[in-house]
């Protein structure tokens, strides 16, 4: 009979309830106790299976593990690394976390190192607008890069894929600088970035209603990111501050050149700008998870009718399909309208296109 093990979720939320579901899916000898604040919230998620056992105490929580998952805000990890650090542990365990920086996890992981604990760090690049444990899903990670950062523990990180590989993802082993440098580029600064052009467009705008109806299409979708979490992204910034510093002169360097070639009018300039940012965006693989969670968006053109909404939605409920978001992106009298719905996953959507397609025989654009 195979050996029951300890698995210690600090943080049992979007990332850390669905590793537990796919800890559970690997093996039934995994017995998985979820350390949080709010007692009420680990035993609702006892209830519906996502961990075994529940504690507030930290270090019984983590004393007898076999593996320790820190699914925590990146300041919180560090603070949770250095508690780690003073705690009674078995000499054979196991440490990782999930956090979105990992020059700062490793330089702090140092001192539990330094004691002979195995500590690899961990990214997962999936995530959700949710962040409950309600919306924790076993699918979630599945065909998501997830980024592993072993100084010292290197000989375990077989270990630890096996132990995640219900989680279904590509796992790939970095630095921690070069993973900082580029999540920076790929997620950070967009992040900043979005952010930088609400405020802007606000402040020009001094908020006058003409600015919230035009500002409901494309602008919206193009700085949807700008809705995070603003103390998880003050965080991660704070955490990643070097690779960001020279990524930001770097992109004001940009925006300066485009300011120069506006203002000697430098069309032939400006038109390659434009081909050189649609080429290598018309190259990027469409069906990836990345740094940036998917929106797995559908764009359906309905007629202006009582009842079309209702159908729609009927048709996705008796054939099992969720949504997580819907919304009306145009509609004008006697003309189609564009129906945006927002699904889970990529296949919900394909199904949900073609049954759209099929039945109701709508026009939809993925």
């Amino acid at each position: 009979m195979s050996t029951v093990k300890q698995v210690t979720v600090v943080g049992v939320g979007l990332i850390g309830g669905s590793i537990c579901q796919t800890l559970h899916a690997k093996n039934q000898n995994i017995k998985i106790t979820g350390f949080g604040l709010d007692q009420a919230d680990l035993e609702c998620a006892v209830e519906l299976g996502i961990i075994d056992y529940w504690t507030l105490d930290f270090e019984e929580a983590v004393r007898d593990a076999d593996y320790i998952f820190l699914c925590t805000p990146v300041q919180i990890t560090l603070a949770y690394l250095e508690h780690l650090s003073k705690c009674k542990l078995k000499e054979t365990v196991l440490v990782t976390d999930v956090a979105s920086t990992k020059g700062t996890i490793m330089q702090t992981a140092e001192t539990l190192i330094a004691q002979g604990i195995d500590f690899i760090g961990g990214h997962p690049m999936a995530g959700s607008h949710k962040t409950s444990y309600r919306a924790s899903q076993l699918d979630l990670f599945e065909n998501a890069y997830y980024i592993l950062v072993a100084t010292a523990a290197k000989n375990r990180v077989p270990e630890l894929i096996d132990l995640l590989s219900e989680t279904h993802a590509k796992f790939l082993e970095l630095a921690p600088q070069e993973h900082d440098q580029i999540v920076g580029l790929l997620s950070h600064v967009p992040h900043i970035i979005a952010a930088g052009l609400v405020n802007f467009v606000s402040e020009e705008s001094n908020q006058s209603e003409l600015f919230s109806l035009l500002a409901a299409g494309g602008f919206r979708d193009i700085t949807r990111i700008a809705s995070s979490d603003p103390t998880m992204w003050t965080d991660i910034l704070m955490t990643n501050r070097d690779a960001l510093l020279t990524q930001l002169s770097q992109w004001q360097n940009l925006m300066t050149n485009m300011q120069e070639m506006l203002s000697q009018k430098q069309e032939k300039d400006i038109y390659d700008y434009f081909c050189r940012a649609q080429e290598i965006r018309n190259q990027l693989p469409q069906h990836k998870k990345g740094s940036i969670p998917n929106l797995y968006d559908l764009f359906v053109s309905v007629p202006d009718e009582v009842g079309v909404i209702a159908k729609i939605t009927q048709l996705l409920h008796e054939n099992q399909l969720s949504i997580t978001n819907i919304r009306i992106l145009e509609t004008r009298v006697e003309i189609f309208g564009v129906l945006q719905l927002t699904f889970r996953t990529e296949n919900d959507r394909e199904v949900g296109q073609r049954l759209i397609e099929e039945k109701l025989q709508y026009q939809t654009e993925s």
